[in-house]
């Protein structure tokens, strides 16, 4: 795992020694990839992540080790390609469903909770931005545009530029900081974290260590709200172990067939070890103890079984066939397409444990006919650039916020409108950048609560498109609380 330092710590100093034998010995989480075990620990908000396996003789290995800082955004978007890919870690390119059309590689944390994803798939992360060489905070807005990389032009407020460095994983962000967080971590490790909005929504972007002390008007100006611009070359950590998948991997139909579809893909069958059965039948074709053998007996077509063909299978060039398809009544469908062969496959599995394999179409477009391959979440998304709903939708929504689904806050950040305004007594705040986190702090403090309840704290009045123009927060209804 890289950038250690963004935490401020080396790699082999006694103190990460440390906390990597604490985390084995006494970790907070035991989650189960599909080829290791990953324990993790937590100081503060700081999470590391030590990935383990074992070697060819069955003893126990450290296979990776990971490192990242936890926070409130959790992001759903498209993946576009895989660059690169470990066993514990994977770098996605991925793309934005918030109409701002934002395209970006990310890291994985515990990539191998999920199996190998591909083009078109939709991935879940709890996102935070990770500083890699240039990062500037400043006070001059024009210093800053010219620090941007942006080919001459002026950057919006929040614009991300895909890869800093030609080819790389990182990004450029352009940005000015809405609020200055401490994060909690061992002592003598002061990290702090800076919110602002982007392309992809709200986003954290820690601060390396000792940044703040060697600029100290920096800090004096975040701490009185003054205005600071932020100029950085970051990564995305994602951290994948969300949602369905916070208790690790998951061995049902639909994940069985990502990773049967990834080992056709790469013809890196030794990933299914494991996962399928002693008497496995491929389309009328026992198993023999070579599985390559068993799958080709499929994708190779008749008459054509040569050397060059074995050779070229394994060149899967495109997938046409999203990985959840419905085919037949209640059947997912796996569709591939190589330089030699096309066609669309089912298992069926028990136990977590596939036991066949069948070729439902030699003809993939045949299969491929009459099959949806966006939800009309998705669909509506690629359509309007920002969410829309009625008062009662928005109020379900605010509700699911603050009960703890923090995937909400984003849905609730691209539906305030340009100029929306928030009112709490006195204050009055305008735009969605400035009203988004006094909202976000007032969703934070009020803890569960129920849609009646929501009503009672939180007045919305939206526009004819259903994105929300104002919000009033009763002050009464606050201290009550309290």
């Amino acid at each position: 795992m890289r950038n250690f330092d963004a935490f401020g710590l080396e790699w082999d100093s006694e103190l990460t020694n440390k906390l990597i034998l604490e985390t084995i010995s006494e970790h907070s989480r035991f989650l189960q990839g599909f080829n290791y075990v990953h324990l993790s620990s937590r100081s503060g908000d700081v999470e590391l992540v030590v990935n383990g396996g074992f070697d060819k003789v069955g003893s126990p290995v450290i296979a990776g080790i990971s490192i990242h800082c936890t926070g409130d955004h959790i992001y759903r978007m498209r993946v576009e390609e895989k660059v690169w890919g470990h066993d514990t870690e994977v770098i996605y390119v991925c793309s934005s469903l918030s109409g701002r059309g934002a395209t970006l590689p990310f890291l994985t944390v515990m990539g191998d909770i999920l199996p190998p994803l591909m083009k078109g798939d939709l991935i879940t992360f709890q996102g935070t931005g990770i500083p890699e060489g240039v990062f500037c905070l400043t006070l001059s807005k024009d210093k800053a545009i010219r620090l941007f990389p942006g080919n001459g032009y002026i950057p919006d407020d929040g614009m991300i530029l895909s890869g800093a460095r030609p080819g790389s994983m990182y990004n450029m962000i352009f940005a000015k900081v809405r609020d200055l967080n401490e994060v909690p971590f061992i002592e003598g490790h002061t990290l702090y974290s800076l919110e602002v909005w982007s392309d992809i929504g709200p986003l954290t972007i820690l601060v390396p260590p000792g940044y703040l002390e060697e600029h100290k008007g920096i800090y004096t100006a975040l701490r009185k709200g003054r205005d600071v611009y932020l100029v950085a070359s970051f990564y995305i950590s994602g951290d994948v172990a969300v949602g369905k998948y916070s208790g690790g991997a998951i061995y049902d139909e639909e994940n069985m067939l990502r990773l049967l579809r990834a080992s056709i893909h790469d013809g890196h069958y030794d990933r299914l070890n494991g996962f399928h059965s002693r008497s496995l039948v491929t389309s009328g074709f026992r198993y023999d103890g070579s599985l390559s053998k068993a799958l080709e007996s499929l994708i190779v077509p008749k008459g054509r079984d040569n050397e060059e063909i074995r050779t070229n299978i394994y060149k899967v060039t495109k997938v046409l066939i999203p990985e959840k398809a419905v085919y037949g009544e209640g059947k997912l469908l796996l569709g591939v397409e190589s330089c030699h062969f096309s066609g669309a496959f089912a298992i069926g599995y028990t136990d977590y444990v596939i036991n066949s394999i069948s070729l439902i179409s030699e003809n993939i477009y045949e299969a491929e006919a009459g099959i949806p391959t966006e939800s009309a979440e998705e669909r509506h998304l690629r359509r309007r650039p920002y969410y829309s709903d009625s008062i009662e939708g928005w109020y379900n929504t605010f509700a699911s916020w603050a009960s703890g689904c923090r995937d909400r806050s984003l849905r609730v950040f691209f539906g305030l409108s340009d100029d929306v305004l928030i009112r709490k007594g006195d204050m009055i705040l305008s735009g969605r950048e400035d009203v988004y986190p006094a909202l976000d702090s007032h969703i934070s403090s009020i803890g569960k609560k129920t849609v009646e309840e929501i009503k009672d704290s939180v007045s919305l009045g939206i526009s004819l498109r259903g994105m929300i123009k104002e919000i009033m927060i009763n002050e009464s209804e606050c201290q009550r609380d309290k």
